[in-house]
């Protein structure tokens, strides 16, 4: 499954607000980061919109999904060309780029993403919560 990165957020800082189901999955293993939350997690970061704490600590961007990403045995996916261009093929359901990215990423590989935000159902893709 792909991770959302409001789920791997909210997981490295214990928030209740993840859902039982989702913490299941989470601690499985064998799930999914997109390269695509490394960059939403850099952008927000450097704009202080996100404070990236971990054991804490304060981590950069890149440190964060190191360490989330060793300690919850994920993968990576990385961004292809066609996800990128599969973009502009959307309905705007949604203006937030990363997640437009996401729901490609997961649509294109027949992925679930764990989130909490249902406009991902909207694209097609199914959503655990």
């Amino acid at each position: 499954m792909l991770l959302d990165t409001q789920v791997l957020v909210w997981h490295a800082v214990g928030s209740k607000g993840l859902s039982r189901r989702a913490a299941d999955v989470i601690h499985r293993g064998g799930n999914h980061y997109s390269h695509a939350t490394l960059w939403e997690l850099a952008i927000k970061s450097a704009l202080q919109k996100v404070h990236l704490i971990l054991d804490g600590e304060r981590r950069t961007a890149r440190d964060f999904m190191l360490a989330i990403a060793a300690r919850l045995q994920l993968a990576p996916l990385p961004i292809e060309f066609d996800d990128i261009s599969a973009v502009e093929l959307l309905p705007w359901y949604h203006r937030d780029p990363f997640d437009r990215l996401l729901a490609v990423q997961a649509r294109r590989r027949g992925m679930p993403i764990v989130s909490s935000d249902p406009v991902f159902e909207d694209y097609g893709v199914k959503r655990i919560w």
